[in-house]
């Protein structure tokens, strides 16, 4: 039996692939995987990936996200 990964994670992949594909339009320095990011009130987010521009010390944070009978609701969009 193949050993495939989860939906899921495929998206994830290929966010990350993506941003990958495009470090030099970007100016992006690294595309890292899974992290804990420490919020202002010291509540801890998980996401599932960033990118880093070095130049202006920007980052971006990949939030992957699958809905397929329906949009994404106010809570979905709001906890972003």
């Amino acid at each position: 039996m193949e050993n495939s990964p989860q939906t899921w994670q495929t998206y994830e992949q290929v966010a990350r692939a993506v941003l990958s594909d495009l470090r030099l339009c970007l100016n992006i320095t690294d595309v890292e995987g899974y992290q804990d990011l420490p919020g202002n009130s010291g509540t801890i987010w998980r996401v599932e990936g960033t990118a880093i521009r070095s130049a202006d010390n920007a980052f971006l944070i990949v939030e992957c996200r699958r809905h397929t009978t329906q949009g994404l609701n106010q809570e979905s969009v709001g906890g972003l």
